[in-house]
């Protein structure tokens, strides 16, 4: 399936006028050859060229690509083929020079030292930013894309249920975050994400990471957690209270909910991002919480957890069938607590499906 990915790529480097393009980004790599590869990096040319330039470690992996020119480097003598370059801007910059005058790079994720470097390497051809080609396919998911971000779905699901099995009076955060973790694992997934497991007044945190602190009565509990399955990542957030708590956080639990309902029923081919922003930020809004909402309603993932579109009141993009997104709208009040709840969803033209699956009642343990 991989050559249909690099036969779209190699058109589009015409298309936009580009000789070659080089991918340093693992996710870029991994999207296109359909394998992944640490330590490397892949240059296509327009002519159909496919040129791999890799890490001597990682030659036995590189070996299993077909239709591809493979380049080693290492700092070390020892290898199984000739050593092209000590290093992999260097070596990039060696298969490349004087074959090409146009070359389109990662913009958005090139370090500024990596830049610099291959800019000198490459002084006499011109370099341009390609982002935009690149999320061009990578923003629409193949049905092979979507179902192994249904399985992460699941396995995230799945960690969900635990968490708010295992939440209650007494417990630590971190330990919270323990438990699921190993049940991520123990369905084949992978984290390399820490839950976010933040309860009282650390729930208004929206991005605090698991602790020592001890979950108490009458405190909500924001549960956010991140799962991996075959390179594809899903993220789902459920907030549960524990007894006694306050009305006003059981109001504010019922408007992020609404909020988070409207959004997705306005999800559909053809609707703005910000529309779908602008639907979950007015409920908000309306009663008298919109100053606590900070951030936007959602963001794209796949083998990125944050991947280039946003759900934000400034982003005119159009929803495409076959995007997955996230809509997760949330309310944090400073020493009060924070309520989120988020979903992975499937664009269609009908709408939104929802691939991330735990009820969104309020849970009072």
């Amino acid at each position: 399936m991989y050559m249909d990915r690099l036969s779209k790529a190699i058109e589009s480097l015409r298309m936009h006028e580009l000789d070659a393009l080089i991918l340093l980004n693992q996710s870029n790599i991994a999207y296109f050859l359909e394998s992944t590869l640490d330590y490397s990096a892949v240059i296509f040319y327009n002519n159909g060229e496919i040129h791999v330039v890799t890490h001597t470690l990682e030659y036995p992996r590189a070996k299993l690509l077909s239709n591809v020119s493979i380049h080693l480097y290492s700092a070390q003598n020892r290898s199984r083929g000739e050593i092209l370059a000590r290093d992999i801007i260097e070596a990039v910059g060696k298969v490349i020079r004087g074959s090409v005058n146009r070359v389109g790079i990662e913009g958005y994720s090139i370090s500024y030292t990596a830049y610099n470097r291959l800019s000198n390497i490459l002084s006499n051809i011109e370099t341009v930013d390609a982002t935009d080609a690149i999320w061009e396919f990578r923003l629409i998911k193949s049905l092979d894309e979507i179902e192994k971000i249904k399985n992460a779905s699941k396995t995230v699901s799945k960690a969900i249920s635990k968490a708010v099995e295992v939440v209650k009076p007494g417990i630590r955060e971190v330990d919270v975050a323990a438990y699921i973790a190993y049940e991520i694992y123990s369905m084949n997934g992978f984290i390399d994400i820490q839950p976010i497991i933040a309860s009282g007044p650390r729930s208004a945190i929206p991005h605090a990471k698991a602790s020592n602190k001890t979950i108490r009565d009458g405190e909500t509990v924001l549960v956010d957690i991140v799962a991996k399955h075959s390179e594809y990542y899903s993220d789902m957030t459920r907030t549960v209270a524990t007894r006694s708590t306050t009305n006003e956080l059981k109001k504010i639990y019922e408007v992020v909910r609404e909020a988070q309902e409207e959004a997705i029923d306005t999800v559909k081919t053809g609707v703005l991002c910000s529309e779908v922003d602008k639907a979950a930020r007015k409920i908000i809004e309306d009663h008298g919480y919109g100053k606590y909402f900070m951030h936007s309603t959602g963001h794209s993932v796949g083998l990125d957890i944050h991947e280039s579109l946003r759900i934000a009141e400034n982003v005119h993009t159009k929803l495409r069938e076959g995007m997955t997104i996230t809509i997760e709208p949330g309310i944090y009040i400073e020493n009060i607590g924070g309520v989120r709840i988020e979903d992975t969803v499937l664009v269609t033209n009908n709408g939104a499906k929802i691939l991330t699956e735990y009820s969104k009642d309020f849970i009072e343990i």
